[in-house]
C-alpha cells in the first residue's frame, strides 16, 4: 500500500534560495512518483530536479511565481496489483527580508489579506524592518516598501 507518512501539506521555501518540497512516499515495491504544479506536469530540467530515492522536488532560483499547489503522484505496479494515490502539497514562498531602511525615507504599505493557512508575520525594530511570507498569483504581498 502507498503512505505518505508524515509529509507536510503546507511548505514553506526562500525566495531566491533551492527549495524542496518534501514528499515521503512509502510503498513495496518502490514507487514510481511524478509531480505536478497547478495541473502542468514537472519534469526533471533546470529549474526542476526530483531526487530517485526520497522522491522531493528540488527548485532552484525560487520566486513567488513557484508559490501554490504542488501535487506528488506515486505509481506501485506488481504483476498482481496496481495503485496510485497522490498528496496535495500547497508551497508558501517567503518573501526576501528588507532591512536597514531609515524611517524619514519609507512609505510602508501593509495589505494584511487572512487565510487561516497562511498567517502573515512581519516585525519592525530599531528602523529596521523584516516582512514574510508572501504568495503568488493573488496580488496579495506581505510588504510593499519604497523611498519616499
Amino acid at each position: 500500500a502507498v503512505s505518505f507518512g508524515d509529509t507536510p501539506r503546507i511548505q514553506h521555501a526562500p525566495e531566491g534560495d533551492t527549495g524542496v518540497v518534501l514528499c515521503n512516499v512509502k510503498a513495496d515495491p518502490k514507487p514510481v512518483v511524478n509531480w505536478y504544479f497547478e495541473g502542468t506536469k514537472i519534469s526533471n530540467d533546470k529549474k526542476y530536479q526530483i531526487h530517485p530515492d526520497n522522491h522531493s522536488l528540488k527548485i532552484h532560483d525560487l520566486t513567488r511565481d513557484d508559490a501554490g499547489e504542488y501535487k506528488c503522484k506515486a505509481f506501485v505496479f506488481t504483476h498482481l496489483s496496481s495503485q496510485i494515490k497522490d498528496f496535495d502539497i500547497k508551497l508558501h514562498v517567503q518573501c526576501t527580508t528588507i532591512t536597514n531602511m531609515k524611517w524619514s525615507s519609507l512609505l510602508l504599505q501593509l495589505l494584511v489579506l487572512y487565510e487561516e493557512d497562511y498567517p502573515l508575520v512581519f516585525g519592525i525594530s530599531s528602523a529596521r524592518i523584516a516582512g514574510q511570507p508572501c504568495k503568488k498569483r493573488t496580488g496579495k504581498l506581505c510588504l510593499l516598501c519604497g523611498a519616499l
